[in-house]
């Protein structure tokens, strides 16, 4: 079964979405608190489909704890699961892994971009929801020349 892209990009619905951030958040403060008690993305939506009593994908997960970050809850990832900030250098890791995902996500649209460039004679038609508000907040994180390369 090919899954739509909107599908994988639609919110969550009201009710559900609420009810699952305020279940992610008591999971994660309760027992997965700091980098060595994270939890794989799995096993973390299989507890919440039970504890809910109704199916919680990968996605929805995703769905939610994006949804936790911009409302401010310090939920922190890396290549073994998710958990709750415990320290500062936590945070700054996930900050600075979600930086780089945005820098290649950055890359892939201009190499896109370049390549339809060639192909049509003209840069694509981009449209960008709120991008002045986007750019503002991105223009204001200041950036700390003496960390840069920094590994913590």
């Amino acid at each position: 079964m090919v899954t739509e892209f909107k599908d994988y990009t639609k919110p969550l619905e009201a009710h559900f979405g609420k009810t699952l951030c305020k279940a992610i958040v008591g999971l994660l403060k309760g027992s997965h608190v700091g980098k060595m008690n994270s939890i794989k993305a799995e096993p973390l939506t299989c507890i919440l489909t039970e504890m809910m009593g109704r199916d919680v994908s990968v996605r929805a997960l995703q769905l939610g704890i994006s949804s936790l970050r911009m409302r401010g809850e310090p939920i922190c990832s890396w290549h073994r699961g998710y958990y709750y900030m415990n320290t500062d250098i936590e945070m700054n890791l996930t900050i600075q892994s979600l930086t780089d995902r945005m820098i290649a996500l950055a890359a892939e649209v201009d190499a896109m971009s370049k390549k339809y460039a060639e192909l049509y004679g003209k840069r694509p038609k981009l449209v960008f929801k709120d991008l002045k508000c986007h750019i503002d907040n991105l223009i204001s994180i200041e950036v700390d020349q003496n960390n840069v390369g920094n590994n913590y």
